[in-house]
């Protein structure tokens, strides 16, 4: 089965949390398959105006107290509103951050791991690798991995999504350590540089919120599984031991009847 966002939940309609009152994890599924289809495709003019509508983000099931994340919830708010009735050149604008963030990293933000964990920066490395056994694990794959590699944001949110609706603890735990050795370990990074380049207040605010959000709902897991957060030693150590290195290889260098995998090959574009 492959990740995809169901056509019936691009914009969450559900009611924002509560005390006492809805679902966590059905809540965060929602949450995080919309952030995933904002930064999946090109905004249109009616994408916006069902987004103002709901009054994202303010229609998000798990809110971000923090100051911090009340200033980006109202900053994203800000750039929907003023969004709604935009002009064609605004919509231009967004076109453009979305080709620069997430089709041609104009940028220099990728939104795929590889780029921020690999020593010289390259694309389709170890990270990709890693993530694409744990998708298997759960019968899951990335639709193309050509067009868009396992360690795509994108691809990142609708997993833990896929996991908050697994029934039982051990699901809640697998989304812990993903987000632990994964996600949260270069998102901050890509959030960051891709804000401080972005043209539109759109952009600068939608990453920025999706980033703050799975820091968020790391501490609302660890609430819900009665476990703190591992320091980032912990996590290395974790990681180490999860993903052993392989011993040298000392038979012969593959000759002409060697036969070619069908993986990617690591890519040029040196990030970030």
């Amino acid at each position: 089965m492959s990740i995809q966002i169901p056509d019936s939940q691009l914009i969450n309609s559900g009611e924002p949390e509560g005390e006492g009152t809805g679902d966590f994890r059905g809540l965060a599924a929602m949450d995080l398959r919309e952030l995933a289809m904002l930064q999946d495709r090109e905004l249109t003019r009616e994408m916006l105006q069902a987004l103002n509508e709901v009054d994202f983000p303010r229609n998000m099931g798990l809110r971000i107290a923090s100051p911090q994340g009340v200033e980006v919830f109202d900053l994203m708010g800000e750039a929907v509103s003023e969004l709604a009735d935009s002009d064609e050149p605004a919509l231009d604008d967004l076109a453009a951050d979305y080709a620069s963030i997430y089709l041609n990293f104009g940028y220099q933000a990728s939104p795929c791991e590889s780029p921020w964990l690999d020593e010289d920066g390259l694309s389709y490395q170890e990270p990709m690798f890693q993530i694409r056994n744990i998708y298997r694990h759960y019968g899951l794959q990335a639709d193309d991995w050509r067009r868009r590699s396992e360690d795509h944001i994108v691809l990142q949110m609708l997993f833990v999504a896929h996991l908050m609706e697994v029934e039982g603890d051990a699901a809640l735990r697998d989304a812990a350590n993903f987000l632990d050795e994964h996600p949260l370990r270069w998102v901050d990074r890509f959030a960051h540089r891709a804000a401080g380049r972005c043209v539109t207040k759109f952009y600068a605010a939608l990453v920025t919120l999706g980033s703050m959000y799975l820091d968020h709902l790391r501490d609302r897991l660890a609430e819900s599984i009665g476990e703190p957060r591992p320091n980032p030693e912990q996590i290395a150590e974790r990681i180490a031991e999860r993903n052993p290195k392989p011993e040298e290889d000392d038979s012969p260098a593959c000759g002409p009847l060697c036969i070619p995998r069908e993986e990617p090959k690591p890519g040029r574009r040196r990030y970030p």
